[in-house]
């Protein structure tokens, strides 16, 4: 079996497609990673400005974990 440019990129194309065809994978991918940037920043905000280090670290250290987990 020969590696040829031409079929990996038809392949890439069709697979696009069918990306763009399908909203619930377009909307589970922009969705995803929304959630991951806003709720570290929630918890970031949240925090009293007298909290200290290691009490940041390890809120915001929990909700980054979860990136970790879920795939």
């Amino acid at each position: 079996m020969s590696f040829s440019w031409t079929r990996v990129g038809a392949i890439l194309h069709k697979e696009l497609r069918d990306y763009r065809r399908n909203r619930f994978v377009i909307v589970t991918m922009t969705m995803v990673p929304i959630v991951f940037i806003i709720a570290p920043m929630i918890q970031l905000f949240a925090a009293n400005a007298t909290a200290g280090t290691a009490h940041l670290n390890t809120h915001i250290g929990l909700s980054l974990i979860y990136m970790l987990v879920i795939p």
